[in-house]
């Protein structure tokens, strides 16, 4: 998540789209299926990723988009 927030990628709900190697498509499929944060005052678990696939046609073949589902900063 350090390396997401230090590319200023950090707002949910906001659709990224970034190189491979900017950050590798495993670290974002690891992160969509175990990383789980607490809501801020609350014990309620949100996962951190809502989204991840890589661009296969158009102007960003092979880019990786995806969307956090919580602020991480």
């Amino acid at each position: 998540m350090k390396k997401l927030v230090d590319q200023g990628w950090n707002a949910a709900g906001t659709p990224y789209s970034v190189e491979p190697f900017q950050v590798a498509e495993m670290e974002l499929r690891y992160l969509l299926r175990h990383g789980e944060v607490y809501g801020s005052g609350t014990s309620l678990v949100l996962p951190v990723l809502r989204s991840v696939e890589v661009e296969r046609e158009g102007a960003n073949v092979g880019k990786i988009r995806f969307v956090l589902g919580v602020n991480l900063v």
